[in-house]
């Protein structure tokens, strides 16, 4: 151990904080964690080879074996889970939580992964929100979406400033500005929207202030209308 000119310091296992001279309020548990450290303050990794090579990355939370193992200089970032195995070596302000969420981020920026396999192939992306099993699975330099569900957004590789909601929203779109809200893997899902074009498509009927939709109003079939009013409406051009 070189801990030598600050303190503050807590290494626990061997080799944990082997290089460290010039940073303070760190703390290293497990084998080999934080072996690389330098001048990176108010560190925390929990686990054999968390933040093995880590330098002078500061106030970055890894817990779980090999969790950040591979960061140099990146900061503010937070990687929870088993085998928490993070590519990222100068990325910043990520939070990765779930078995490979996150694992082959590298350089991108203020991403939010929560679930198994969450965002697993994005490497460059920034700005990111990927929460459910594998949502945004194969993501990989797409920035600026919303993926919320159970593999929403799945597919999408370089897509950027989309919202999925859903249970497989999403799932086949490749492209960007979209919306999806549904529960399946449709190409027609409830709510479709497009963000370039302005465009907002409701795949079903629309009520207004009612939740009834009438198959026939006196002699007339309206089975097939999709919009429903109750009460006051204006038109105007």
């Amino acid at each position: 151990m070189n801990n030598t000119t600050r303190s503050y310091n807590t290494f626990i296992g061997y080799g944990a904080g082997t290089t460290t001279n010039s940073s303070e309020y760190n703390t290293f548990i497990g084998f080999n964690a934080g072996t690389l450290t330098t001048s990176g303050s108010w560190n925390c990794f929990v686990g054999a080879r968390s933040g093995q090579a880590n330098t002078t990355g500061y106030s970055n939370n890894f817990i779980g074996y090999v969790a950040g193992q591979s960061n140099t200089t990146g900061f503010c970032n937070s990687f929870y889970g088993p085998f928490k195995w993070v590519e990222n070596t100068t990325g910043q302000h990520n939070t990765f939580e779930g078995f490979e969420s996150g694992m082959q981020n590298t350089l991108g920026n203020f991403n939010t992964s929560f679930g198994s396999g969450a965002s697993r192939g994005n490497q460059i992306g920034n700005n990111n929100c990927t929460f459910g099993f594998k949502a945004g699975y194969l993501t990989n330099g797409a920035s600026n979406n919303i993926m919320l569900g159970f593999q929403s957004g799945y597919s999408n590789v370089t897509g950027n400033n989309n919202v999925f909601l859903g249970y497989q929203a999403g799932y086949n779109e490749l492209g960007s500005n979209k919306l999806y809200i549904d529960n399946s893997n449709t190409s027609q899902p409830l709510i479709y929207g497009d963000f370039d074009l302005n465009l907002l498509t409701f795949n079903g009927k629309v009520g207004i202030n009612t939740s009834t939709f009438p198959t026939s109003v006196g002699a007339a079939n309206v089975s097939s209308y999709g919009l429903f009013v109750k009460g006051e409406y204006l038109l105007k051009n």
